[in-house]
């Protein structure tokens, strides 16, 4: 008699559990494609910035200011350059489809600072 309505309940819990997170099932150090977005979206306005200031006053930006430029956004962002490339790489060889989601999001992202 209380068979169906638990299996029911159960089925419900898990999928609220599994709709919380966008991490799904990934692999140990790849991050979520939502976290990829957001770092994503700030290195492009970083690469941007970098792309101004050379040939400006900012010619001479070194190397030094640079890295430490991207090192802000990833701290930023509570993550690392190394995690960042490793979801990058992943995403690109494992789940191109979802790459190209996460870049949508990027790009409307980017416009919406643009207009």
């Amino acid at each position: 008699m209380f068979k169906r309505p638990l299996a029911a309940l159960l089925a419900v819990l898990l999928l609220a559990c599994n709709s919380n997170s966008d991490s799904g099932n990934l692999p140990p150090g790849i991050m979520a494609k939502n976290q990829l977005a957001e770092v994503l979206t700030d290195v492009h306005l970083l690469e941007a910035q970098k792309n101004i200031q050379t040939g400006t006053q900012y010619q001479m930006t070194s190397d030094t200011v640079i890295r430490s430029w991207y090192r802000d956004v990833f701290r930023h962002h509570k993550t690392d350059e190394k995690t960042f490339r490793q979801s990058l790489k992943f995403y690109q060889e494992q789940q191109p489809a979802v790459l190209k989601s996460i870049y949508d999001t990027v790009t409307a992202r980017l416009n919406a600072r643009l207009y």
